[in-house]
């Protein structure tokens, strides 16, 4: 575990486009989403070569009924950045990671790729015929 004062706590609330700054947003809305996952959050910290901790059970004060989790990022002596500053390079790298989305496969019938008729169709079929 990191100790508390080698550290900045990054929440996803702060990244949360449906929230006003006074709720707790702290990026501009160009630059927040509405998918505020924490794995999307970590994945950006990482690829900007960051030491992280994530912290899934943890909770934003201002919204402490939801645990949406929370990153602990360390802090060198000689590297420190402002947190406004990492919180836009982290907004920035996590808006290029796109959650992927769920593909479903298409549902073959039982013969193969012609569709099945319905007894209603079938009996259509037939009064055409006749006639």
């Amino acid at each position: 575990m990191l100790r508390r004062r080698k550290f900045q706590v990054i929440y996803p609330e702060y990244f949360d486009k449906n929230r006003s700054r006074r709720d707790g947003r702290r990026v501009n809305k160009s630059l927040a989403m509405e998918n505020i996952a924490l794995a999307r959050f970590s994945k950006a910290c990482q690829s900007l070569g960051l030491e992280i901790q994530v912290e899934k059970e943890k909770s934003y004060p201002g919204n402490w009924v939801q645990h949406n989790g929370r990153i602990l990022i360390a802090i060198d002596k000689n590297n420190k950045l402002p947190k406004e500053k990492l919180l836009k390079d982290i907004a920035k790298k996590a808006k290029r990671f796109v959650p992927k989305k769920k593909i479903i496969p298409d549902h073959k019938s039982e013969e193969g790729t012609k569709r099945q008729r319905t007894k209603s169709a079938k009996k259509r079929k037939k009064v055409k015929s006749k006639t």
